[in-house]
Formats: C-alpha cells, structure tokens, sequence
C-alpha cells in the first residue's frame, strides 16, 4: 500500500459539509479567484456552474506530467500519482477538513506531498525556499495539517511563458496551522453549521446571492432612512463620480502616451513597459440584421442569460 492510500478516507464525505485545500484561502481572503461567500454558496448548493476554463483545464491535463518533472527536479525515487476528486480524500485533524493531493514523492529526505502549479505570473513566485504566491502557501499549509506531524510539501511551478520549472521545499507552519484551523473552524461553525451567510461584499457570488435571496421586485420605492442607507447612497455616488474622473484622467494620460510613442513600437521605464501596437479591427454580426432575415438561424443561435434585477444610479437633479 502507497504512501497516499493508508492516509485516505475509508468512504467518500459530503462534499457540503468538508472543506478543500483549495476553499481555505479564500475563506481567509487570500484568494484573486474566490471569496467566502463563492465557498459558502457552492456548499449550499446555491452555485452550481461549471467553474473548468481553459487555464483550470490545462492545469489538469499537464498535472501527470509535471509532477514525474517535478521528482525529477527534486532527485525523487519514488512517486505517487494524486487521488481523483471521485475517491475519498485525505481527512484532517478536524471532521470538516479534506483534501485531494496531486500526489507524492520520496527522495533523500524521506516522503513528501507533491503540489504541482503552472502560472503565467511568473513575478508572484520567487528564489526563496517558500517564496511562492500565498494563497497557494494557504493551501499547502492546510493540507500539511491534515497529514502526519513533521511531512513537508515539495511544489513544483510550472511557468509557460518562461518555459521553466520551480520547486520548492514548504516545511510545517504549526503557528499558522493553528490559527488558520481555529479561523475556518469557526467559519465552518457560524455559516455551515448555523446555516448564516457570509456578509456581503464586492464579490460575483454576493451578487448571486443577493439575486436569489430577493429574485422579484415585490415592493414600491421607499424613501431611505436617515443612518445607514443614506450614507450607502451617499458613498455609491461619490465613488461613481470618483471613477469617472479617473477614467477621464486614465483617457487622457492613454492619448498623451500614444503622442509620445509615436511611429514607434512603444517605451519603458523602471514602472514599466507602454505598447502601441497594431491591431486588427473586430468583426461583429448585425444581430438586428440576422434577427430579421433569419430568424430560424437566429432561434437555433441565440443564448438568454439568467434574469437578474440590475443596480443603477440615479443622481438627483
């Protein structure tokens, strides 16, 4: 039996009731791609579109092939191919806690999970040891507390715009363990076991929940009340106004660097790099045309989106 089967689950969990490696930074808010509230609302069943792009898929297709790379980077012997998302994963100290690695290795330094990455930010991974982006640290950290006292992780970063492969040593942080393990803890606690959401904030799946939580339009216009509501219209307007002025200074500085650049390909500074390329005009269809004039074309093409109730502004005059 290999090193990963003596650690898996002996039966498949709920998935709405555990919690991944992947789900951890963003519960922590460490996440670009997810916040808490996209967490909550997949384990409520209340989000369930397909999440695979063409960047989650090439990830998968490749996994196999870096982490055989990966042990050869780091002077493996033996590896271990992960455990599919479709068999019980490994559980952690706390019944909430599963994972899926993407599989194992052994070298001089004995047994090690295997994490293996490909980005295209080559800038967020760095020469130290642990130097990588933290949200992917979060995850890795995670995933050590749910294994044997003392196993590190090698992570081996695949970066295709540079064509180069990175590997790093991650050793146990039981301090941050222990904290991060307490915080999701009581996360798991107040907004999967009590059933409350998460508050609201600026991301796609507060919207979504907001959307199902009031779907209809039921009630007439109301005036606001004196606190909290004025000062949130209030606050709306003025950041509306303060982002159109900046569009306006970001179109105006856009024209001035287009001056400067010229007939030429572009210029740079320590701040960074200013293209001015050519490119092709886009082609679009006459929707109104082929609605017109095809409208059997146009019944097998078109695509709704879900209804939705949209937010607007109006300032007062």
């Amino acid at each position: 039996m290999g090193f990963l089967e003596t650690l898996k689950r002996t039966e498949s969990a709920d998935r709405r009731l555990t919690i991944g490696a992947s789900a951890a930074p963003a519960i922590l808010g460490l996440s670009p791609w997810q916040s808490a509230m996209g967490v909550w609302m997949q384990m409520q069943g209340l989000d369930t579109a397909n999440k695979s792009t063409a960047v989650t898929r090439r990830g998968n297709y490749l996994e196999r092939g870096l982490l055989h790379w990966t042990a050869a980077e780091v002077d493996a012997t033996m590896v271990e191919d992960g455990i599919p998302i479709s068999e019980p994963g490994i559980a952690g100290p706390e019944p909430w806690m599963q994972f899926h690695p993407d599989g194992a290795l052994a070298n001089k330094d004995g047994w090690h999970l295997a994490e293996i990455k490909t980005s295209r930010m080559a800038a967020e991974w760095g020469d130290g040891p642990d130097e990588i982006p933290p949200h992917y640290l979060c995850q890795v950290q995670f995933q050590l507390a749910c294994l044997p006292a003392g196993t590190a992780a090698i992570v081996g970063a695949y970066l295709p715009i540079a064509d180069k492969m990175l590997t790093y040593r991650i050793l146990p942080d039981v301090e941050f363990q222990t904290w991060m393990v307490e915080t999701i803890g009581e996360w798991f606690y107040q907004h999967i076991v009590l059933g409350r959401a998460p508050d609201v904030d600026g991301s796609e799946a507060s919207r979504k929940w907001l959307q199902h939580r009031h779907p209809s339009m039921l009630l007439p216009m109301r005036i606001a009340d004196m606190g909290e509501e004025r000062e949130l219209i209030a606050n709306f307007a003025s950041v509306k106004a303060e982002i159109k002025a900046l569009e306006a200074r970001e179109a105006e500085l856009a024209n001035l660097l287009r001056a400067a650049c010229g007939d030429g390909e572009g210029i740079f500074c320590g701040e960074g790099k200013i293209t001015c390329r050519p490119v092709k005009g886009a082609e679009r269809a006459d929707l109104e045309t082929l609605r017109r004039d095809f409208p059997d074309v146009w019944t097998a093409v078109k695509r709704k989106s879900d209804d939705r109730r949209d937010l607007r502004f109006w300032p007062a005059k």
